[in-house]
């Protein structure tokens, strides 16, 4: 009789045991019951490892969506309906610019502090008023920049003070921002401008040139001053809009072009084939081509395009952009 109800009870714990299995099976599977634990310990890598290539795309989303284009140049960035206008029909990024009219490259240089301007011996008064100054190259001679649309001059700090130059009847002069205590400068002082913004992720478009004097070394100052700017922001994305009117803008194109190699937009070679296309031409225009010059159909002055002009620019900086991969 006792041997009889140990084995009762034996029997009953066997069945409970495999019930309890049968259940576990059914609510979690054969999988997670019998996994060992350096499947678990992949199987958890695997999914963090996953979730930080989300956090790192989504990052990475967040930073091209903060992108800004910045076109800095002379009178055909910042004139009425220029290209970069027509660029905001184009390109959904807010778009600024920075220049001024006919400045030369050594100008827009020297306002992004690219290019070294000092000022020697003057007193700085307490109060706002003006202060008459000259300014001067690196070699110590006179120079004559900030000359031309002096209205765009940025504010700029001379020893620590700040405050703006106006160039205004042959002469300059500096105004600084606040009162404050006088100061007399017997050497030589550095003219450091503000920093423009200009962000690691920003596309920056650069057209300068049209207005330097034609000279053998054009091309060779030319790219120096696009390096020093570039430098000067560590400027990672950019592309440098060839020239179209100058008498040496096939040369200088070339110099341009080996200098910063998928970076250059040659737009007058465009221009002069594919941009032809639906164009109404005159014999002026053909003549031109013929030529090898850009027609007058494309320009409203002998320097600068006309609304086609720019429209056609906007449209394979685009391009441009996209193929160097700053924009999907």
């Amino acid at each position: 009789m006792k041997t009889h109800k140990l084995l009762t009870g034996f029997i009953i714990v066997v069945l409970v045991g495999i019930l309890g299995f049968l259940t576990a099976y059914h609510y979690f599977g054969y999988d997670l019951l019998f996994s060992n634990d350096e499947e678990q310990t992949e199987e958890v890598s695997s999914v963090e490892e996953e979730a930080e290539t989300k956090e790192e795309t989504v990052e990475e989303t967040v930073t091209n969506s903060n992108a800004r284009i910045i076109c800095i140049g002379d009178s055909q960035t910042v004139m009425n309906n220029g290209y970069p206008t027509k660029l905001e029909d184009e390109i959904d990024l807010k778009i600024s610019t920075f220049g001024g009219k006919e400045l030369t490259s050594r100008d827009i240089a020297a306002r992004l502090n690219a290019y070294p301007l000092y000022i020697k011996g003057i007193s700085i008064p307490e109060d706002t008023s003006a202060v008459s100054i000259e300014l001067y190259n690196n070699n110590g001679s006179t120079s004559t920049l900030l000359q031309s649309d002096s209205s765009s001059i940025p504010t700029c700090t001379i020893d620590g003070i700040e405050g703006t130059i106006k160039y205004s009847n042959g002469s300059y002069t500096f105004t600084r921002s606040s009162a404050g205590e006088a100061k007399t400068i017997e050497g030589t002082a550095h003219v450091e401008f503000t920093k423009q913004d200009i962000n690691e992720e920003d596309i920056v478009i650069f057209l300068m040139g049209n207005y330097d004097d034609e000279d053998e070394y054009f091309s060779e100052n030319l790219i120096t001053f696009y390096n020093n700017i570039i430098d000067e922001y560590d400027i990672k994305n950019y592309i440098i809009i060839g020239l179209t009117t100058r008498n040496d803008s096939d040369e200088a194109n070339e110099a341009l072009e080996k200098e910063f190699k998928d970076h250059f937009l040659d737009f007058k070679s465009y221009l002069l084939s594919d941009g032809l296309e639906g164009i109404d031409l005159s014999d002026e225009d053909n003549e031109a081509i013929e030529d090898g010059e850009v027609p007058p159909c494309f320009l409203s002055d002998d320097i600068n395009g006309n609304s086609t002009f720019n429209t056609l620019l906007a449209k394979q900086l685009v391009e441009k952009t996209q193929t160097l991969e700053y924009i999907d």
